[in-house]
């Protein structure tokens, strides 16, 4: 949700205003999933419960899912693939 109200972006500006506005949400999201899945991982080392790294894994899966590609870039901020080279 807080990815989609910083990527929403005004039409009027360049192409290099809206990729600098989706790096800066895209990493304010994967830095927020990242959190969670680190302290799970030091979670599991201190206890040893073996579902901490299954929580781990659920969320890596989920910034894997969320990678960013031409054609997301494109889509999420309302431009022609072409448009980023």
């Amino acid at each position: 949700m807080l990815f989609r109200k910083k990527v929403t972006v005004d039409e009027q500006k360049s192409v290099s205003e809206k990729l600098m506005t989706f790096r800066n949400a895209m990493i304010l999201s994967s830095a927020l999933m990242e959190a969670p899945a680190f302290l799970c991982i030091i979670s599991y080392i201190l206890a040893g419960n073996n579902y901490l790294l299954i929580f781990a894994g659920i969320i890596v899966a989920i910034m894997l899912y969320f990678f960013p590609t031409r054609g997301k870039i494109a889509n999420d901020l309302g431009i022609y693939p072409l448009e980023l080279d």
